[in-house]
Formats: C-alpha cells, structure tokens, sequence
C-alpha cells in the first residue's frame, strides 16, 4: 500500500502525516517495523535504508510502516531539453515495481513531500496512481483561511473576532 501527501500546505500535510503515524503506533505499539527514512538528509544513503528495510525478513507479525521524507529532493531534476531518466529516480521506480510494493498487503509506504513536485516527474505520475491513496494539500484561501483560523482557534480553546 501507497500513501502520498503532498502540496504547498506543508502544516496541513505533516499533521495528516502524524495522525497516520499515531494510527500505526496504536496498532503496533513498540513496533519494531517502523522506519522513518529522509531523503532529504545528505548523512545516510535513505535508498539503500529503504531496500534493506522493505527487504528484510521481520519475526513480528504486523506490516511494516515506511515514512519516506522528501523523496523528490534525493531525484535532481534533469537539465532542460535532456530526455530519459534521472537514475536515482528510475532506481526507485524500478524498487517499486520489482517488488510491487503499492499492492503488498505487508508493507505501508508513506511518501511525504515538503511542496510540490514537478508534475512531469515519472515517481511523480506513478504515485499518483491507483489504487495509491493520495492527497494533495493546498494553501486556504480567502473563505477557507478565515473558516481555518477560526477552527484553529476553537481547537486551542481561544476565541477570536473575525
């Protein structure tokens, strides 16, 4: 299964992000099938952490959770007027596939990503797709940021004029 949040609302997608974390944590507690992977992070190689993860045999019975951070800032776009594939980006996909994740009824994988990704990307169309779950989230404006505020308000318990 394939989860992708996503869009220029990076609050809105990251409390949507904890809220998924918190459901498996209340499910599994003390899982020990739980990886949070940043591809954003330049310490660690986050595709070889993801292989070895998704990979691995566990002795435990639930699925295995993936958080995959900023995927789309590991892939570096290609020069303009340049066709074919970024390798970073076709070695995901080619993981992906290979090991038809989006279907595996033992593994969760939730792809979050700071801002939008460039809707040419291939790993973009593809987590796009069903049956991935995916959500893309946009900045309130106008009506919606006044009805958001004032929700914000009430859920800390102050009241606000408008």
């Amino acid at each position: 299964m394939i989860i992708f949040l996503y869009g220029n609302d990076d609050f809105g997608s990251r409390r949507k992000l904890n809220e998924i974390i918190e459901q498996y944590r209340t499910k599994n507690p003390g899982s020990f099938n739980f990886y949070q992977i940043d591809f954003d992070s330049k310490s660690k190689d986050a595709f070889a952490e993801l292989k070895n993860g998704a990979l691995s045999v566990s002795m435990f019975p639930e699925k295995k959770f993936f958080v995959l951070k900023n995927v789309f800032s590991a892939i570096k776009t290609p020069l303009r007027g340049v066709k074919g594939k970024n390798s970073q980006e076709e070695e995901i996909l080619n993981f992906l596939t290979r090991n038809n994740l989006s279907k595996d009824s033992d593994a969760i994988l939730t792809f979050w990503q700071e801002g939008e990704p460039v809707a040419s990307n291939l790993l973009f169309k593809e987590l796009i797709k069903k049956p991935n779950l995916v959500q893309k989230f946009d900045l309130p404006e106008g009506c919606l940021l006044e009805d958001w505020i004032g929700k914000e308000a009430r859920s800390h318990g102050v009241q606000i004029a408008p």
